[in-house]
């Protein structure tokens, strides 16, 4: 029940965080107590073998049970395939969307999708920050390329519905990316803010229905766009956007679940406000997931924004509790570890044949 929870464990909720390493270290716990954070993002380097990322992931969720018993961590990563994979070998290497988009068969997006997630489910990930829902109308767009199912809107629509029924099918919880839309820009969000000069109506009728059938398919988060419509709104990025987040994904893709922000530490966001500042301003336009995706101990400084904004009345209980709510509304399909030991039973699937039959079936369609 929300309301006997803690305002300090409501807002760190809020916060998804990346660290350094390969193992919990204590500046980690003690974040995982303090803060109460609602989830973590690995990378690379939080990566040396399937048994040692088993261990991390196990032990993150044992330090939050034990903090708070009813709130599973998300553990989230982005194993996109192609050229946006965190999980080195042995984990398998699927194709990019875009070489899927061209195949255009949904079954075996599906089939793709679940193995990816099975093998995730391994070693404790429950979430993929996948699939990308972007159209490739942009050419010169470098950031999304290929990492698109295509420029067609039917395709993405169905290819990424399909995606998000894989990951389910194999455990994995999906977060579909970046809404309303990043593939009619040129420049990198990471760098700096990019533009969109599209009208709302196109934005409308054709880059929020990839998102509308995500909606339809049951996706469990949606991740906004560090990129700026000025035809929509000329203040504000879709991240730091009100009308954005509430009118065209609330009400305009019918999606009720949690809205996650793209990293606030990218140049588009940092570049405008400090890390607390744009933080603030993104959990007021309805952001309700905070990513930030390195040096954890920034995690604190926005959790302690928060709650200094929170105590003097800048956010209101409304808005804490419906970000609040719509977190826990994911967590409660998150799956606890069922054995209380770490052990290598589950990694047998992690590069197996059939995985690596299924990467030859695509790439030799």
């Amino acid at each position: 029940d929300i309301d006997q929870l803690a305002l300090e464990v409501k807002l760190g909720q809020s916060l998804i965080l990346g660290f350094e390493g390969t193992h919990l270290t204590q500046s980690l716990k003690e974040l995982l107590e303090i803060c109460h954070i609602g989830g973590v993002i690995l990378f690379s380097r939080n990566y040396s073998s399937p048994l040692q990322l088993k261990k991390l992931c196990f032990d993150l969720q044992h330090i939050a049970s034990q903090n708070a018993p009813y709130l599973p961590l998300i553990i989230s990563i982005d194993q996109e395939g192609g050229r946006v994979c965190r999980l080195r070998e042995p984990f398998t290497h699927f194709p990019s969307a875009n070489v899927l988009g061209k195949m255009s068969d949904e079954k075996l997006v599906v089939e793709v999708a679940r193995a990816t997630a099975k093998e995730l489910e391994a070693v404790g990930i429950n979430t993929n920050l996948a699939p990308v829902l972007d159209l490739a109308t942009n050419h010169l767009n470098r950031v999304i390329g290929d990492r698109s199912f295509g420029e067609k809107m039917s395709c993405v629509s169905r290819l990424g519905a399909a995606y998000i029924k894989g990951l389910h099918s194999g455990g994995v919880l999906s977060v579909a990316k970046h809404f309303p839309g990043h593939g009619d820009t040129f420049q990198d969000s990471h760098l700096g803010l990019p533009t969109s000069w599209q009208l709302e109506s196109l934005l409308r009728t054709r880059e929020m229905e990839p998102f509308r059938m995500a909606s339809l398919a049951g996706v469990d988060a949606v991740m906004t766009a560090h990129v700026i419509y000025p035809e929509v709104e000329r203040e504000n990025p879709a991240t730091l956007s009100e009308y954005i987040i509430g009118d065209l994904l609330r009400k305009g893709c019918s999606f009720y679940g949690p809205v996650m922000s793209d990293d606030l530490l990218m140049s588009a966001i940092s570049s405008l406000y400090s890390l607390p500042e744009g933080a603030l301003r993104a959990y007021k336009a309805g952001v309700d997931m905070l990513l930030i995706s390195k040096e954890e101990d920034k995690g604190i400084s926005v959790y302690q924004a928060l709650l200094r904004a929170a105590k003097r009345g800048e956010l209101t209980e409304d808005r804490i509790n419906g970000a609040t709510y719509n977190i826990l509304s994911m967590k409660r399909k998150i799956k606890w570890p069922e054995k209380a030991t770490v052990d290598a039973s589950s990694l047998g699937v992690i590069g197996c044949q059939e995985h690596k039959d299924l990467v030859a079936k695509v790439l030799g369609s």
